[in-house]
């Protein structure tokens, strides 16, 4: 489980409106979505929270996954925009255990977020980087 939050989110939209703040959540879908198999799972889960469930994929790979789109966002230019606005993404990854609930995954992948967040932000935390360590 992948869920992912646009770093300051509300600033971009203060700063450069909600017509730009819905291009932010536009483009990190449509990279989403295209970074995604047509077996894995993804949405917006709030305001500017993103979730993707990437069956049958291991905590490393979804981490790799979570890197390489925190990259290609970091990195997009926003159409016909007159400012540059730098999309910076956290995320948390938690990987399913046997038994558990989808609901539980997703509280352990939302902790991971957190610890990206309070870590500085723009960053990927595996939520087993937080059991192993105690903290990030």
């Amino acid at each position: 489980m992948v869920f992912l939050d646009v770093d300051h989110f509300k600033q971009i939209n203060d700063q450069y409106g909600h017509i730009a703040g819905d291009e932010v959540l536009r483009v990190i879908g449509e990279e989403t979505r295209k970074r995604s198999r047509a077996s894995d799972l993804l949405g917006r889960y709030g305001g500017d929270e993103v979730v993707v469930a990437l069956l049958n994929t291991p905590a490393a790979g979804a981490v790799r996954f979570a890197e390489n789109l925190r990259d290609i966002l970091a990195a997009a230019k926003m159409p016909g925009e007159k400012h540059r606005i730098r999309i910076s993404i956290s995320v948390g990854v938690a990987e399913l255990h046997p038994g558990e609930t989808v609901e539980e995954v997703l509280g352990r992948a939302d902790t991971a977020l957190y610890a990206s967040k309070n870590a500085g932000r723009g960053r990927v935390t595996d939520v087993a980087m937080i059991s192993d360590a105690g903290t990030v």
